[in-house]
């Protein structure tokens, strides 16, 4: 026999375990997908100091989000929400950037990075203006059943060139918001606690 034929021999046995050891890792782990809205109250970020109609705490509003997790532990959120105030006033945003979680039985918590688009509507209409928005923040996802998930969320928002473009206004706009929501969860399995996340 020559090296040529037991070359190929050998090639033809390696083939099926290469295929075999590809195909087990994409098994165990494909896209994982969330869908689900929340209701948010919000500090509005207007420095309270210098205008009482705004108040702490004093928005509320809601949203909807999504999040793409295609390893164990990094993922994509998107989000777009509305928080509103007194007069008209409120605070629209559309943010999409990475997150990291990691799961624990049940629950998932997180940290997001998100940056995107904002607009503030002035009180009784009377303007709206569009600022680059960056936010940070985190929360916790609990598995509810098979498709569902719970979620309480915290961000913090920095509107950037509020203060230096808006000078008729009191100060930076930096609102805080704490939300509750749910989602629909569709995709993988995850290999660390084999529920089906």
């Amino acid at each position: 026999m020559s090296w040529t034929n037991i070359i190929a021999a050998l090639a033809l046995c390696a083939v099926p375990t290469v295929v075999v050891s590809q195909a087990i890792p994409t098994a165990t782990r494909r896209l994982d997908m969330q869908v689900g809205g929340y209701f948010s109250l919000a500090n509005p970020g207007i420095a309270s100091e210098q205008t009482i109609r705004y108040g702490h705490w004093s928005f509320k509003g809601g949203g909807g989000y999504a999040t793409f997790d295609p390893s164990s532990h990094l993922g994509l959120e998107l989000s777009a929400s509305q928080i509103f105030g007194t007069e008209g006033v409120h605070e629209r945003t559309y943010l999409i950037g990475p997150r990291i979680y990691t799961t624990m039985g049940r629950f998932t918590p997180y940290a997001k990075f998100l940056i995107g688009r904002g607009v503030f509507n002035f009180p009784n209409n009377m303007a709206n203006n569009a600022f680059t928005v960056g936010s940070f923040g985190g929360g916790l996802d609990y598995r509810f059943g098979t498709s569902v998930y719970l979620r309480a969320d915290y961000e913090f928002a920095t509107w950037y060139g509020f203060a230096s473009k808006v000078t008729a206004f009191p100060g930076s706009l930096d609102p805080n918001t704490i939300s509750i929501g749910a989602a629909y969860h569709f995709g993988g399995a995850d290999p660390d606690c084999g529920c089906g996340r």
